[in-house]
């Protein structure tokens, strides 16, 4: 799913992608598991840094 963010789109993260994601980040470089997920590394490396701030809530 597309949302638009200021003046460009972005893609959501869905929780399948997050269950993934917890399980790949765990071991793998932000930039491999970006490769994987299709996605830039700076979202990759943002969406870690959300599901961790979620957790500490």
């Amino acid at each position: 799913m597309r949302v638009r963010r200021c003046n460009h789109g972005a893609r959501r993260f869905f929780e399948r992608e997050d269950r993934r994601l917890e399980l790949e980040a765990r071991g793998m470089r932000i930039c491999d598991v970006a490769r994987l997920m299709k996605r830039k590394p700076n979202s990759v490396r943002g969406r870690l840094m959300t599901l961790v701030r979620r957790e500490g809530r």
